[in-house]
């Protein structure tokens, strides 16, 4: 079953690192976009162009939202599962009301982890210039029961 896991965490990865090269550049307004996690309904704004990618397994579901720049946004619900991002030392945590905002910055890039309830939403790999539309998208975001 672990085995199962680390393939999920890898693709789902690999598809968001390198699935960038594929996009055209340029810039477009946002969308909503509305997902079904395990438990609950989200709705995201998202700035145009993403590459989008869902990855079911036994315990969960992932959602990869990846763009031109190299950045991504990942919503998550379930559990046994790993990200790289859980493992950076934030640098500040805030929390708001039922919501844990974890952030930092790595090799000039920004990173976002945020627990609300048992959803993890994540973005990484932001460029400086970027960061308020990323922070935006995480602010925003949305949860419906279902």
């Amino acid at each position: 079953m672990k085995e199962g896991i680390r393939n999920v965490i890898i693709t789902t990865l690999s598809f968001c690192f390198l699935s960038c090269t594929m996009m055209k550049k340029g810039s477009t307004p946002f969308i909503v976009d509305s997902q079904n996690l395990l438990s609950k309904k989200f709705d995201i704004q998202l700035p145009e162009p993403f590459l989008f990618q869902k990855s079911n397994y036994e315990e969960g579901v992932v959602y990869c939202y990846s763009f031109p720049n190299g950045s991504y946004v990942i919503v998550f619900q379930g559990s046994l599962m790993q990200f790289p991002i859980d493992n950076y030392t934030s640098q500040k945590q805030v929390i708001q009301g039922r919501k844990k905002i974890n952030t930092g910055k790595i090799n000039n890039r920004f990173w976002r982890k945020d627990i609300f309830d048992d959803v993890r939403i994540y973005y990484d790999n932001v460029p400086g210039e970027k960061k308020k539309i990323f922070d935006k998208i995480l602010d925003t975001i949305k949860f419906e029961q279902l």
